[in-house]
């Protein structure tokens, strides 16, 4: 099933995702689109365990190329920068991600969606959606921008979305190696197989990418958010010493993000350059 070609160079398409292994929701996207992939976090999580090294291989076999912000922050990073509401390091972010879209004149952008549950999704999409912003003042021109579940159906589309759609039925052969590709991805194999045998094959076999209207995080179609109820289960196993909030820690760095529209290239913040 593996599909080795050669990286191209050309490609106006960026994929930004928060964490390695995300592609594999929409991977007959990526074979097709060959897009320049930007991956925030390393995906180590609690374990410590990079699972960066993986994805970069997947990713140089289909035939994209990672882009400049490739796994170099680690999920606690990121957990501390949040609880810290460092808005200066968010600004960096986002003004990395932009210089990233405006050197390689990139056309279209597609990222993980914010669904309530993970925080880190849910703060790296206000970041892509600052840097995006950022990018098509200097260019002076729009930059398509899809989404994609993550954590939900795969086919599931927030009712706060537009209309429009991008919509990929994938042939038998086509999604017989996207699950290849998926079940033989070791850091994430368990969870794989959990969410093909709770949603089934047949739920991959379509990819669906949805324009983002504003803000699709707040909570969960119960009005929960899937971050604080696991936060303070954390507290109490005292795996975490505080539970981040979306109004106390969240919010703030969304506002703070949603009134970026320009930036200082090569600032520097706390060190990271």
């Amino acid at each position: 099933m593996k599909r080795i070609m050669r990286a191209r160079t050309d490609s106006k398409t960026a994929l930004i995702i928060a964490h390695p292994g995300h592609e594999l929701r929409i991977w007959h996207w990526v074979e097709m689109q060959c897009p320049r992939v930007f991956v925030v976090t390393d995906g180590s999580g609690r374990s410590g365990t990079s699972r960066i090294e993986t994805t970069g291989k997947l990713l140089t076999d289909s035939g994209a190329q990672p882009g400049g912000m490739f796994g170099e922050f680690t999920d606690k990073f990121l957990y501390q920068q949040t609880q810290s509401k460092n808005l200066e390091f968010f600004e960096y972010l986002s003004n990395r991600m932009a210089t990233e879209l405006i050197q390689h004149e990139i056309e279209t952008v597609v990222g993980d969606a914010a669904e309530g549950i993970i925080l880190a999704h849910d703060i790296l999409r206000e970041v892509r959606r600052a840097a995006i912003r950022i990018a098509e003042q200097k260019l002076g021109r729009d930059i398509k921008h899809f989404e994609f579940p993550l954590d939900s159906h795969p086919e599931l589309v927030p009712p706060s979305a537009s209309e429009e759609r991008l919509k990929f039925d994938l042939t038998a052969t086509a999604l017989a190696r996207k699950l290849a590709v998926a079940r033989n991805y070791p850091e994430l194999s368990v969870l794989v197989d959990e969410s093909i045998d709770f949603y089934g094959e047949e739920a991959f076999q379509q990819e669906s990418l949805f324009v983002p209207n504003d803000h699709v995080y707040l909570a969960n179609e119960r009005g929960v958010i899937g971050y604080e109820t696991h936060g303070k289960q954390m507290v109490k196993e005292s795996q975490y010493k505080e539970v981040l909030l979306f109004k106390k820690h969240v919010q703030p760095i969304v506002t703070f993000l949603d009134q970026l529209h320009s930036f200082e290239a090569g600032k520097c913040v706390n060190g990271v350059s």
